[in-house]
């Protein structure tokens, strides 16, 4: 999950200045405990700094509290519009619901300047980045390119080695934006929408103490996926970059994978210097989601339901008697998993789904509550991916006491047989 501050709540002291009145400070960590660890640490006045605030900083773990009841959440109706992709939708709309559930109160709210946010934030932004990144010309600050025989070649080439596609296209517009005829027409024109926005916040938080929204229209995309046509990538942050506009704190945070895998994140946006709030309300939806995170970002549901579809699904190709226990066994067209019965099941369940729905595996037996276990088959010709799987099921399943686990046995061609026998419960739960 990703956390932003208020701005001025972390010192930007000894970062790059990209926008200076849009940049926020914010730390990546797995669970909100350690995003308020980290908070405590990163956040106060520093000197260093003249925007950083002198409100003091509270300590934030003790928000961290189970406990809605008292809260009120926004949903802005710009932001639940036919633009939402349905995964994204049932995903989030889940997410609300758990947290309605446990007490909160959710009532609608508007942003009503929503739709000029992008436009507005990549006219600021670029117009900061190209004043900001001006100094890095080869003289004073940053690279200096040696191909160059005069002075002109050295600022030309310094700066086109340095700075990529992406930064070389903001530097551009911003000086564009920023040029003499073109600074009232744009610029200044943005920064007064951007006051619009900033008091659209304002008044919707009159009417609640959190705002929910999606962190992006759509899935997670593959990387590199939309760097043909950057306008379809500056639009996926039409959900975010008010965060920064308004100068509010926000957190995104996972709530849920779509049914091909993918994750989708669910926003969490605050009060000026109230992290507090936005800790408190994420932390509870932590505690009471309907689904596990991991390593790998494998799992789904995991209620009896899915459990016993994912297992017939794969009925046809469930084998007549189970392996023998204790060692490992050829496979001439499958690779072989056991794992014991009793006790495993919410751990084993959610990896084989995955596996499942990639066509990968299938359960091989229905001994999950007899002494064998679970038998799941990985078809022939994936020797490399069958020993990513059996790590990734080692993962789930978690520590042991005393494990017991024959070595890989390599068939080359016909597939790859592996036996994990003598497992005993768990020391703790992956």
């Amino acid at each position: 999950m990703y956390k932003r501050q208020t701005y001025g709540r972390v010192s930007r002291y000894g970062l790059v200045a990209f926008a200076s009145s849009l940049d926020q400070v914010g730390p990546f960590t797995k669970d909100m405990r350690d995003m308020a660890l980290t908070l405590n640490v990163l956040c106060g006045q520093d000197p260093r700094d003249s925007t950083s605030s002198t409100i003091p900083v509270p300590d934030f773990t003790r928000a961290l509290r189970d406990d809605v009841s008292n809260i009120t959440i926004g949903l802005p109706r710009e932001y639940y519009t036919d633009a939402l992709g349905g995964d994204v939708r049932v995903r989030v709309e889940a997410a609300i619901e758990v947290l309605r559930g446990l007490g909160a109160k959710v009532v609608e709210v508007s942003l009503p300047h929503t739709d000029y946010a992008i436009a507005v934030y990549y006219i600021i932004c670029t117009a900061e980045a190209s004043a900001n990144l001006a100094r890095f010309d080869g003289v004073r600050y940053g690279y200096r390119s040696p191909n160059a025989n005069d002075v002109r070649e050295m600022y030309v080439n310094s700066k086109t080695e340095m700075f990529g596609p992406e930064v070389q296209r903001r530097i551009m517009l911003g000086t564009y934006v920023l040029s003499s005829g073109y600074y009232d027409a744009y610029y200044l024109k943005a920064q007064k929408v951007r006051t619009l926005i900033r008091q659209d916040f304002q008044r919707a938080f009159e009417q609640c103490d959190v705002i929910l929204t999606p962190t992006s229209p759509t899935p997670a995309f593959k990387l590199g996926e939309k760097t043909a046509d950057p306008l379809e990538m500056y639009l996926s942050d039409i959900y975010t970059i008010s965060v920064n506009l308004a100068s509010i704190p926000g957190m995104s945070m996972p709530c849920g994978l779509t049914d091909s895998g993918l994750p989708v994140g669910l926003q969490v946006l605050g009060k000026p210097f109230d992290e507090e709030t936005v800790l408190r309300v994420g932390y509870t939806y932590e505690q009471h989601r309907d689904f596990e995170m991991g390593a790998y970002a494998w799992v789904g549901q995991t209620e009896p339901a899915r459990r016993t579809q994912a297992t017939a699904a794969a009925g046809e190709m469930i084998r007549d008697s189970p392996p023998t226990p204790g060692r490992a066994h050829r496979a001439p067209s499958h690779s072989i998993f056991r794992f014991p019965g009793g006790g495993l099941e919410d751990r084993v369940f959610p990896v084989l789904e995955f596996h499942q729905r990639h066509g990968r595996v299938a359960a091989g037996g229905p001994h999950m509550d007899q002494a064998v276990g679970l038998e799941v088959l990985v078809p022939q010709g994936g020797d490399e991916y069958a020993q990513i799987v059996f790590e990734h099921f080692l993962l789930a399943v978690g520590e042991f006491d005393e494990p017991v686990i024959e070595p890989l046995q390599f068939f080359p061609g016909e597939g790859v047989a592996l036996s994990l026998i003598h497992i005993s419960e768990p020391t703790r739960p992956y």
